[in-house]
Parts: structure tokens; C-alpha cells; sequence
């Protein structure tokens, strides 16, 4: 069992994964937002070194990792495999960036906490009956236009967003260069529909970003295969070009806001509807500012609103 500093008004954290992927960012993202109001803390829980999430950070946003570091718990793998329970403070409220206590649960990964909030990632995450009963109340945040009412769990409408403030902005442009951007665990796609893709999208070439070399992606005609995480990321492409997930369903597809964000073009040709990502591009054409995570965001009251139960 391991104790957590009691003195922080709210920690945000997501289920273990070794690599780069959106919830690694929503973490930063919530964190730099949350700081200016509260005491704000972020636990990483062993599988990624602490130079690759440094290298992240310090790629996307205008602030020094030094300034945050004292913030961030890592837990290292060896510890990881030790301690499973971790308890906070009674005034603490924790952020599962992920909400995704099942996978919590298969690591076997207790959150002993009075105030939970999860941000709903997928349908799955509510149908399930948690073994835990502590689990019992987490109250989810969800965009009630890409998910269905479900009386298990409370939660509040809400809609992700990114604080615009602190990203950086792109320095170079790229002419006529693609972008993918892939991560093993749900996004992984052939070599073929990677080159179709690029053919099909007009790049002269094109930057294929994976959370590890594989030799299969080597021999990609104008295809760069490059390891996650990316140094200035923005300054190396124009157009992000969209791959489809397996489960044909984007929780939150957040490298759409980034490229509207700092002008890049948005290739999407799916043979399949994708709510979440309709959702969340239908946002970024009509008003990319709804997407700005600014001093009156909803979250503030939901945050305060929990604690005081």
C-alpha cells in the first residue's frame, strides 16, 4: 500500500501503457489548467521512462518539464509490481484521464479515493460492474452526443479540451508532407494501408510516427518511420493523415484539435462513421475556440461540486 500526499487538491492519472498516447497529454493538458486554481498532481505508473515523458512534454508545450517535475509521481516498474494500492488524501479528488478502472482492475491497480472522475473514453467503461466497490462512485464526464445515457454511474456533460495557451507554436513548414500517427495498442494498421493511404492523400512523403521501430514499416515507399515521442512534432508536417482504429470508435481525437489549432490539413476518408470523431472535427470547422480549455470550463464546478459530498 502506498500513501500519496494528502496536500493535493486533485492528482490525474490513467491505467498503465507504455506508450505516447492522448492520455498521456490530457494528463499535462488538465494539470497546467488545474494548477492555477488548485493544488494539482499527476501519478505515472511504471512503463515509459521519465526522459520520454519529459521529451513530450517539453515538444508540445511552452513550459520548462522543471517547472511541473516536483508535481509528477512516477511509479517505477519494480514498484509497480510491489504496490497495488494507493491511498489519498479524504479531501483529494482523482482524475482517471482514461476511466478506464477495468483495465485498473486486470493490473490490479486499487484507487482508494472518496472523490473519483474518469473521463469517458468508450461505452465499455460503464457497462461494466466493477469488482470494487470503492469504484462505485466515480462519476464520469461524457459528451452526451457521442454517448448513450447510463444510470450505473453518475455524470456530467462535458466535452475535452486543450489549453491553447501552453502549446507551442510551429516554427516550420513542411511542404507537401503527410503525417501518421500510430499506436500499438489501438491503432495499429498494415504496411499496406499505411502506403494506400499516402498514395492516396497526395504527400510527397510522409513521417510515420510509431511508439517503436518495426522492421515492417521499413521498406515504405516514401515512407520515414520515426519513434514517439517527436521533437517539435507540428514543425514537420502539413497534413495529418487520419488511419482507421479497430474499434471504429475515437474517443478523442485530439492530434484533429492540435493540427486545426496550428493550420494543418485533416485527411479523413474512413469506409466506416466514427461519432466520436465526427463530434470532435464537427467542432473544431464551426468553432475551434469551443475546444479551448479556458478559466470558466465547467470542470471547476464539477471538481467542487464532488468535493463537498
Amino acid at each position: 500500500m502506498r500513501k500519496i500526499e494528502s496536500s493535493y487538491d486533485i492528482i490525474l492519472t490513467y491505467s498503465p501503457i507504455d506508450e505516447i498516447t492522448g492520455h498521456l497529454f490530457e494528463c499535462f493538458d488538465y494539470y497546467l489548467f488545474l494548477r492555477n486554481y488548485m493544488k494539482a498532481g499527476i501519478i505515472f505508473f511504471g512503463g515509459m521512462s521519465r526522459e520520454k515523458i519529459r521529451v513530450a512534454f517539453e515538444s508540445k508545450y511552452n513550459i520548462s518539464f522543471d517547472d511541473i517535475v516536483d508535481d509528477i509521481t512516477y511509479i517505477t516498474p519494480d514498484e509497480f509490481k510491489r504496490e497495488k494500492v494507493y491511498v489519498f488524501g479524504k479531501d483529494t479528488v482523482v482524475l482517471l484521464c482514461d476511466g478506464n478502472i477495468h483495465q485498473l482492475e486486470l493490473y490490479g491497480i486499487l484507487l482508494m479515493s472518496k472523490h473519483l472522475i474518469g473521463f469517458m473514453c468508450g461505452e465499455k467503461d460503464e457497462a461494466i460492474n466493477t469488482r470494487s466497490p470503492i469504484y462505485r462512485n466515480m462519476v464520469y464526464l461524457k459528451d452526451y452526443r457521442i454517448y448513450k445515457p447510463n444510470n450505473y454511474y453518475r455524470t456530467f456533460d462535458y466535452v475535452k479540451k486543450l489549453p491553447f495557451v501552453y502549446y507551442r507554436k510551429p516554427n516550420r513548414t513542411y511542404d507537401n508532407t503527410g503525417m501518421f500517427y500510430v499506436t500499438f495498442a489501438c491503432r495499429k494498421v498494415t504496411p499496406e494501408v499505411i502506403q494506400e493511404y499516402h498514395r492516396n492523400s497526395g504527400c510527397s512523403r510522409s513521417i510515420l510516427i510509431v511508439p517503436k521501430l518495426l522492421p515492417e514499416y521499413d521498406n515504405l515507399d516514401d515512407i520515414e518511420q520515426v519513434e514517439a515521442p517527436v521533437e517539435n512534432l507540428f514543425d514537420k508536417f502539413d497534413k495529418y493523415i487520419y488511419t482507421p482504429v479497430k474499434r471504429r470508435f475515437d474517443c478523442s481525437p485530439r492530434l484533429v484539435t492540435e493540427c486545426f489549432l496550428h493550420d494543418k490539413e485533416v485527411m479523413i476518408d474512413l469506409n466506416y462513421v466514427d461519432i466520436g470523431l465526427q463530434v470532435r472535427y464537427n467542432d473544431c470547422k464551426n468553432d475551434i475556440n469551443c475546444l479551448n480549455l479556458t478559466e470558466n470550463d465547467k470542470i471547476l464546478e464539477v471538481i467542487n461540486e464532488i468535493r463537498k459530498n
